[in-house]
This record gives C-alpha cells, sequence and structure tokens, in this order.
C-alpha cells in the first residue's frame, strides 16, 4: 500500500511538472505608472497572454491588455477628471534562459486603441480616440510554476487627425488637416497566473 501511494504521489507530481511545461494561457494583474505626454495615474492593467508555438528556447505568442488611467485636477472653479482606457492586442516572444530558468525576458510589437475622456466639472465632455504603434519589452520572474511577478515598459506614439476649416485669400473655404504624435510610456508592475 505504501509503494502504491509513493508511486501515485510521483506520477501526479510528473504530471503536474508537464502540465507547468505545457502551459499554453496566462493572464496578469498590473499596475501602471504613466510616462510621457500623459502623466496620469495608474489603476489597473489586464492581460491575457496565448502562447501559440515554442521553437527551442523561444516561445511566440499572442496577447492583449486592457488599462485603466485617471486623473484629477481642480483648477479652482472645477474640477477636472481625465480618464483614459486603453486596449493593446500585441505579438510577442518570450526567451527561456537554460541558467535561469525563473528568469523569462520577453519584447512584443502592436498596436495602441486610446480613448481619453476630459470631465470638465459636470459641465462639458471632451473625448478623443487616438491609436498608434506600440513597443513593449519586459521580464516575468517565476515564483512558482503558475504564479510569476512581472516588470514591463510599453511604449506608445499615438497619433490625433484634427481638421480645421480656414479662409483663403481668395474668399473660400478650405479644410486642412492637421496631425499630431504624442508619447505615451507605460511602466507596468505586477503579477501573473499560468493555466
Amino acid at each position: 500500500m505504501k509503494k502504491l501511494l509513493c508511486f501515485l504521489l510521483f506520477l501526479s507530481s510528473c504530471s503536474i511538472s508537464c502540465f507547468a511545461q505545457d502551459q499554453k494561457f496566462s493572464a496578469t494583474v498590473a499596475f501602471p505608472l504613466a510616462f510621457g505626454d500623459f502623466e496620469y495615474t495608474g489603476i489597473a492593467d489586464l492581460g491575457l497572454q496565448y502562447r501559440v508555438i515554442v521553437l527551442g528556447p523561444v516561445a511566440l505568442g499572442a496577447s492583449v491588455n486592457a488599462g485603466f488611467l485617471g486623473d484629477s485636477d481642480n483648477t479652482g472653479t472645477a474640477t477636472v477628471e481625465n480618464s483614459a482606457f486603453l486596449v493593446q492586442p500585441r505579438v510577442y516572444g518570450e526567451l527561456a534562459i537554460p541558467s535561469l530558468e525563473q528568469l523569462k525576458p520577453f519584447v512584443g510589437l502592436g498596436y495602441t486603441w486610446a480613448h481619453f475622456n476630459t470631465d470638465f466639472g459636470g459641465r462639458e465632455d471632451i473625448e478623443a480616440d487616438e491609436g498608434g504603434f506600440n513597443v513593449n519589452v519586459g521580464v516575468a520572474y517565476d515564483i512558482t510554476t503558475h504564479f510569476f511577478a512581472i516588470l514591463q515598459l510599453d511604449n506608445t506614439a499615438l497619433t490625433t487627425e484634427s481638421s480645421r476649416e480656414i479662409l483663403t485669400a481668395s474668399g473660400d473655404f478650405e479644410v486642412l488637416t492637421f496631425e499630431t504624435t504624442s508619447n505615451l510610456t507605460l511602466l507596468k508592475i505586477g503579477v501573473g497566473l499560468r493555466f
């Protein structure tokens, strides 16, 4: 009976370690710190990753993150509330380092859709949608086979198009289109779970 119990424990530990190596999905929750042209306060960043294929020490996959940022400023006459909602799909590559099995650096390329809202004390709302290409670098540190810590840096060049109608010298109206680029950099610190 004792040998059977030891054998079953050995078999279950082997199956758990095999399952841990074949985990395709992971989910993360992180606190985002904003830098660059948008110095918002981070609220939360939620992510879902899917490992598509493993080629030797490199794992290739796809991920999507949803981030929430906010900011509040009192102008003396009104409180201005700024909020941002970000969606960031990307493809990524993760490197397994044989000598440092717990450490997994990664790099990703994707796109960021950003929805900004500014509320001027309930009197007026201004909304804007922007987008731009995203570069992501980071590192995951395995605490257990399922649980890990994550540190990543996102950089996005957001492009906004606006148009303005002007009166020309001939008396006609002409529509001019302007394109502005702003930089959004996020440092994300969080934890994740592989399943």
